[in-house]
């Protein structure tokens, strides 16, 4: 169970480092 969590909590993580670079690319277009 914990294990799940952690593997979640790194998604997460990823989804939003994606999101966030693509944002920053859109305002520095």
């Amino acid at each position: 169970m914990m294990e799940q969590v952690n593997v979640l909590t790194k998604l997460c993580r990823l989804v939003l480092l994606c999101c966030c670079e693509v944002i920053v690319d859109q305002y520095t277009y």
